[in-house]
Formats: structure tokens, C-alpha cells, sequence
């Protein structure tokens, strides 16, 4: 590549990688509170079912993999500026959609199984929050597929209207389904109020378990989805893209460790 070409085109992504950047370094200490999460959940609940213990090992595994794959799209932004003339994507970009979309439904469906055992099996509330994630998982791995088979700009630009379609469903169905997961939360927890030990500190606990479960994930995805709807072109979704992953992680080990407050 032509060393001035190299210079103007480093001029300007510049910006777009330093927002890109910002959203990486934030992700950095949630993925540390997510593995000190994980260490104190295996340290308490040794006794706990082992679908949860399952569950919380494939979240370390898909966290660490988007993790190493952030990296590595980092290290590429900033060091090897001429891929972007070259491919539109990093190779790490595809691990780290696979592994977002895949993180981010298997927390939406240990919460369906958790609201399913709070409303005493309530068949069409657990059915909605079982179909929504699997919405999102499917119009994501579509996106994730068809950024990392087709990797020109050329190709890459011809499914862009179907890519545009997909995530718009995939933002859309984990937005709606964080949404109704914290208010089953709250509506439920509520229900149950007089299993509590204190009484007086219900609307603290349930305010913390609305949070932790969904209110902060689907706020998250809203502002990625509008970012990504009304600025499309600049790289203020990704920021936020990089960042969600680990939030919905560390929103599921919230509540599982937060049962030793409720005992």
C-alpha cells in the first residue's frame, strides 16, 4: 500500500478505532468481575444442580473466547492499519459474534427456566422467553455467518440488506425479552414476598434482582440498536457491541450469587 494512501486512511479511522477501543477497555474489568463471579459461585453453591454449574462454564468459556477475540481485533485496529483497504473484517470478528450471540441466549434461557419455576409453570410467559432467545440466536449466527464467509467488500456488500433485516430482529427479540424478563422478575419475587426472611428489605432485594436480570442488559441492547439504526456509519454500536457480552454474563452470576442474601 502507498505510504501517504496508508497515513490518509489511518487519519481517518483513527477516530472510529479509538471508539471501538474505549468500548474494548470497558469490557476489560467486567470480564475480570465476570471470572471473580465465577470463582466465588463454584466456592459457595459446590452443592448446587449441575445444570447450572454447566451453565456457568460454557458463559466462561464463550466470555474468555469474545475476550481473546476483542484482542485481537484491537491489536489488528491499531497495528495493522492496512486490513481495512483490504477486508472489512478481523478474523477475531467472527469468533466474537459467534460467541456474543450464543452468551447472550443462554443467559435469556436460564432466566426462562428460572421465571418458568417462579410462576409455577406458566406455560405461554416460559414459551414467549424461550422462542425470543432463539429469534436472537438464529438472526445473529446468520449475521455472524455471513460476515466471516464473506469477507470482500464486494461480497460482504451484497447481503448487506439481509444482514440489515436479521439484526434488526436479533436487537429487537433480545430487547423485548430482557424487558418482560425483569418485570416477571419483579412480579413473581413480589408474589413470593412473605418467603423472605426480612421483610423490610423485600423492595431493595427485588429492586437489586430487576437489575441485575435484565433492566441494565436491555437498556444496553436498545442503545446498541439505536446507535446502529440511526448512525450507522460511524463505530458507536460496536463500542457498546463489545461491552454487552460481558454484561449479560455478569448479570446471570449476579443473580445466582445474590441467593446467598436471599437464604
Amino acid at each position: 500500500m502507498d505510504p501517504v494512501a496508508s497515513v490518509k486512511l489511518y487519519v481517518f479511522l483513527r477516530p472510529r478505532f479509538i471508539i471501538i477501543a474505549a468500548g474494548i477497555c470497558v469490557s476489560y474489568p467486567l470480564y475480570g468481575l465476570a471470572l471473580a463471579q465465577t470463582i466465588f459461585y463454584y466456592r459457595t453453591f459446590t452443592n448446587d444442580v449441575i445444570c447450572f454449574k454447566i451453565v456457568v462454564a460454557m458463559l466462561l468459556i464463550l466470555n474468555t473466547v469474545h475476550f481473546i477475540a476483542l484482542v485481537q481485533q484491537q491489536h489488528i485496529a491499531f497495528f495493522q492499519v492496512e486490513f481495512a483497504s483490504i477486508r472489512p473484517l478481523t478474523p477475531g470478528v467472527g469468533a466474537s459474534l459467534f460467541s456474543m450471540y450464543l452468551a447472550i441466549s443462554i443467559v435469556q434461557w436460564s432466566y426462562a427456566r428460572r421465571i418458568w419455576t417462579l410462576s409455577d409453570g406458566n406455560k405461554i410467559l416460559a414459551g414467549i422467553l424461550v422462542f425470543l432467545p432463539t429469534v436472537q440466536l438464529a438472526s445473529g449466527m446468520s449475521v455472524a455467518t455471513i460476515q466471516t464467509i464473506f469477507t470482500s467488500r464486494n461480497e460482504f456488500g451484497a447481503h448487506t440488506e439481509s444482514c440489515t433485516i436479521m439484526c434488526t430482529a436479533e436487537a429487537w427479540s433480545s430487547i423485548v425479552c430482557d424487558l418482560l424478563i425483569s418485570t416477571s422478575v419483579a412480579y413473581y419475587l413480589a408474589k413470593r414476598r412473605k418467603g423472605f426472611r426480612r421483610r423490610e428489605n423485600l423492595l431493595p432485594r427485588i429492586a437489586f434482582y430487576v437489575i441485575s436480570t435484565g433492566l441494565v442488559t436491555s437498556i444496553a441492547a436498545f442503545m446498541v440498536a439505536a446507535l446502529w439504526q440511526f448512525f450507522p456509519t460511524t463505530t458507536a454500536f460496536l463500542s457498546l457491541q463489545t461491552v454487552i457480552t460481558r454484561l449479560y454474563v455478569n448479570s446471570l452470576l449476579a443473580s445466582l450469587n445474590a441467593r446467598v442474601d436471599f437464604a
